[in-house]
């Protein structure tokens, strides 16, 4: 498995410091609730009656954005953020209310999201009661902290406009028609998970999976004739005939989509999904990479006939892992079968809890299989490589393996 690990450093800190922030926000403590009777939070976002106490977090669902109610009394949103070949975490809006500890933060029925003091002295807040019961506060794969009342947005920190948690495409995820990709230079999601790097002669995409500060990258998906000797000059280029063309040198093709012909302003976008597209004017889709994810985080799951795809680069096949409409989870390396979990109920999905154990459920909610892995908690992540192994890791630590 080519796997690189990327350690944030400090560019900016908020209240009483960056680094007690993240050995808060790394212990990943659960949420809790104010009341008996609220639900329990999911990783992203808080429900009217629930609570963030000291040392607490919502962590966006690309892993790239948290809030966290630090032990100074200060609400603070922090992004990873890609700075050269790494990664800085930096600060990008806080509630002010630094320099009182024991503070916490509460999204109250009246739908009015409040900072507390020790004392339940109001310290800051949204200014949104009245707005009802029905709100959420969630913290966006965008970087966005936003309040919903329903599916209204009725306050946010100002860092984004108000919009959809998955930003529409900027040129930063995409290349325009006659536009170009130079060798070493990337494309990154909006999202910022994955990353397509030209090599020249080849390109690459590969998935971040971002653990607090921690940046874990696995190659999904190659394609070019040489990935281990780059050409200097090479160009990823959209054409104006509608062809994606990856040129090892001018005049010299290494790799093409073969697409000349469908449009004179095609684009060619790295979506959030993992997945590469070359698009129309008019938004047809007249190619893709069939790319996908090669990892989940704590909380995600695996739909009946999903499946993860993983890519060394290179001419190798590719390394997938499918829930099977039959219940079976199966690990291929091209066609050949590497490992099952030898379950077979129809529509069962998979689920990496935030305890950190790997489930099949059948449909009646059932656990089917598992790896035996609760406890290790939700800094837990699933990862794919792209010779066929799959392994559970969590702070460096791999905690179960197969392949």
């Amino acid at each position: 498995m080519r796997t690189r690990m990327r350690f944030g450093s400090s560019r900016t800190a908020v209240g009483s410091g960056l680094i007690a922030v993240l050995m808060a926000a790394a212990s990943l403590v659960g949420i809790s609730a104010l009341t008996s009777s609220a639900d329990a939070a999911t990783v992203d976002q808080l429900v009217a009656g629930q609570a963030l106490f000291a040392g607490q977090t919502l962590t966006s669902a690309s892993g790239w954005y948290w809030v966290t109610m630090q032990a100074d009394g200060n609400l603070v949103v922090y992004e990873n953020e890609l700075v050269g070949t790494g990664s800085a975490v930096v600060a990008i809006w806080s509630s002010r209310t630094n320099g009182n500890p024991g503070a916490h933060f509460q999204l109250q029925s009246d739908g009015n999201a409040v900072v507390y003091s020790a004392g339940n002295k109001a310290l800051w807040s949204t200014r949104t009661f009245g707005a009802g019961p029905d709100v959420r506060f969630i913290m966006q794969s965008d970087g966005n902290l936003v309040l919903y009342r329903g599916s209204t947005p009725i306050w946010n920190i100002g860092v984004l406009p108000y919009g959809p948690p998955s930003p529409p495409p900027t040129p930063m995820n995409q290349l325009l028609a006659g536009a170009s990709q130079s060798i070493y230079l990337q494309l990154t999601s909006a999202s910022k998970e994955f990353e397509l790097a030209n090599f020249g002669s080849s390109i690459s995409l590969s998935q971040r999976v971002s653990v607090k500060g921690l940046v874990f990258e696995t190659p999904v998906w190659s394609a070019g004739p040489d990935y281990n000797w780059p050409s200097t000059a090479g160009q990823l280029t959209m054409q104006t005939d509608g062809n994606l063309v990856l040129y090892s040198s001018p005049g010299h093709v290494a790799w093409s989509t073969h697409t000349a012909g469908t449009g004179t302003e095609n684009r060619f976008v790295v979506q959030d999904d993992g997945n590469l597209v070359v698009y129309t004017k008019a938004n047809r889709a007249v190619w893709s990479s069939g790319s996908r994810r090669a990892a989940l985080g704590a909380g995600m799951t695996l739909s009946s006939g999903g499946s993860l795809r993983s890519q060394e680069p290179g001419p190798n096949p590719a390394a997938s892992l499918v829930m099977q409409r039959d219940g079976n989870l199966v690990m291929y390396y091209g066609t050949a079968v590497r490992w099952s979990s030898g379950t077979h109920v129809l529509g069962s999905r998979l689920v990496l809890q935030r305890d950190g154990n790997l489930v099949i459920y059948t449909p009646g909610n059932v656990a089917a299989w598992s790896s035996g892995t609760a406890g290790s908690g939700p800094g837990t992540y699933l990862l794919l490589g792209g010779v066929a192994d799959l392994q559970l890791s969590t702070g460096g630590r791999v905690v179960w393996l197969v392949g």
